[in-house]
């Protein structure tokens, strides 16, 4: 995720989403043919790799096509995707009983590839942000909005379009300025110093340990507790705590 918010810094949004999407599409059919456990390793590597580059993308694509007074309630939604994909991805153990692992990847091969290209034919161009386009409004309206002071604006270097510098609400009325032509390591340092950005890395961390862990420990475990009714009944009460719980808070909280 690291590599993948640097990318969307440099490149276009939407054919980062749309790539990524035929990547790990690609990566099931990898998996479908899979002779040998390498290959299958192999598969999920490039298809976890690839996905990271989603977020990211997504999240800046949202930005720019919604408008600013309901941007949370559609970032909600979006984050609802998490929630529904598990669920899908819990019914999936009845297309399984049918198709069987390898065509189930097939199908998810061929669905995502659909999905990566209407990405690419509905987006607008989503180009990373200029210096022109980022007037001294909008930086006095990222940084007021969180209860911080006006900045004087952004520098411009005589050898770069771009700003020197972003404004970014510290809290406390500080911004942190993050330097756009800076060295990747520069750049997360300066994000570091806000305490806000460090406690929201600290709890995203936490909250995403506690739900693998739930989820690696879920199944074995009615495995073991309930052995005759690993199979349908699993996956409805599975999707429905997924699809139905996780669905509705996400557009809840982002409401």
């Amino acid at each position: 995720s690291l590599l993948a918010g640097r990318a969307v810094d440099q490149l276009d949004s939407r054919w980062l989403l749309a790539g990524s999407g035929a990547v790990w599409s690609l990566a099931m059919e990898w998996q479908a043919v899979a002779t040998r456990f390498d290959d299958v390793l192999g598969a999920r590597l490039l298809q976890g790799f690839s996905q990271a580059f989603c977020n990211p993308a997504a999240y800046v694509a949202l930005g720019k096509i919604t408008p600013t007074e309901s941007r949370a309630t559609v970032f909600g939604i979006y984050s609802s995707g998490v929630y529904f994909g598990g669920a899908l991805a819990a019914l999936s153990i009845l297309i399984d009983a049918s198709l069987g692992w390898r065509g189930l990847s097939e199908v998810t091969c061929v669905v995502g590839l659909a999905v990566a290209l209407l990405t690419g034919l509905v987006l607008p161009p989503l180009p990373p942000l200029r210096a022109a386009d980022a007037p001294q409004d909008a930086q006095r309206e990222l940084v007021a909005g969180a209860g911080a002071a006006e900045p004087d604006g952004p520098r411009y270097s005589a050898t770069s379009d771009q700003p020197e510098w972003a404004s970014l609400a510290k809290g406390a009325g500080t911004p942190v300025r993050v330097a756009t032509d800076a060295s990747f390591s520069s750049s997360v340092g300066d994000l570091l110093e806000s305490g806000a950005v460090r406690w929201i890395l600290i709890g995203s961390t936490f909250r995403f340990m506690a739900g693998f862990a739930v989820g690696v420990w879920i199944v074995p475990f009615y495995r073991a507790a309930f052995p005759n009714e690993i199979g349908t009944e699993f996956a409805l009460l599975k999707a429905s705590v997924n699809g139905v719980a996780g669905g509705a808070a996400a557009p809840g909280g982002g409401a």
